[in-house]
């Protein structure tokens, strides 16, 4: 797993945003959440030229742009069901060579510290705040090894708003 690879592992672990803090004052329901943010422009990870070689010029260029931090933001939805939210974050981490651990917690923010081990160790932290009961803002700042010693920074930041009470097709990840 390269560099970025790595920090897209560990953001997507992370970006069930509600679900991150112990009992969240927010509301249970359909969430969407955009995110935006990277490595700083030169500090991206080298692509290696034989999956440069299979992409066309047009994917090379977005790939090269998204590693490089000015990617266009992102968005996904998810559900988050109120026993997640009682629940919230029990220092899980679905990424085997990932640890959690929560620097703190209250109603209103989380700061979480995560650390990966492995030929891309990664270390940092995600810092959550509610907006009142429908909305989160947040920031997962890494430096994430690069696989030969040296190691880049990555910021990413994001928000979530509250959709509503039903979830319709999109399953909890409980």
């Amino acid at each position: 797993m390269n560099g970025a690879r790595a920090f897209l592992a560990i953001g997507l672990t992370l970006m069930t945003v509600p679900a991150l803090a112990e009992g969240l004052a927010v509301r249970p329901g359909l969430w969407e959440s955009t995110s935006s943010g990277g490595a700083p422009q030169g500090a991206a990870p080298q692509i290696p030229p034989e999956a440069l070689a299979r992409m066309t010029p047009d994917q090379q260029a977005i790939l090269r742009q998204r590693m490089a931090g000015g990617g266009a933001p992102t968005a996904h939805r998810y559900c988050l069901t109120e026993a997640m939210r009682r629940k919230g974050f029990t220092g899980q981490n679905t990424q085997p060579n990932c640890t959690n651990t929560v620097v703190s917690s209250s109603a209103s923010e989380v700061r979480v510290s995560v650390t990966c081990t492995g030929s891309h160790p990664a270390s940092g932290t995600v810092t959550v705040h509610t907006v009142g009961e429908t909305g989160i803002s947040g920031s997962i700042d890494m430096h994430v090894g690069d696989g030969h010693g040296g190691s880049m920074p990555m910021h990413r930041e994001f928000q979530s708003h509250w959709v509503g009470p039903d979830c319709g097709n999109v399953h909890p990840a409980e």
